[in-house]
């Protein structure tokens, strides 16, 4: 899952997902807006090509540094 998030579809994802949030928080105003911040976010982060759920796995992005500095150290995700 982290793969995917951190690729292409993911950020385009991530991308339409915040467009979908922002455009019913400004349509349906009151309450909805509490979606505004969120759907931000997710445009951000998409725009920033960062997957903020590589946070919660740390093991992921060290296994991904080793693989950049030793190729033949293939650990399999």
């Amino acid at each position: 899952m982290i793969s995917f998030m951190s690729g292409p579809w993911g950020r385009l994802l991530r991308g339409g997902m915040g467009a979908l949030l922002v455009t019913i928080a400004l349509v349906g105003m009151g309450w909805s807006l509490a979606w505004l911040p969120l759907g931000l976010f997710m445009i951000g982060t998409a725009v920033m090509n960062y997957c903020p759920a590589g946070l919660m796995f740390p093991e992921w992005k060290k296994q991904e540094q080793i693989l950049k500095s030793m190729p033949s150290y293939n650990l399999k995700k």
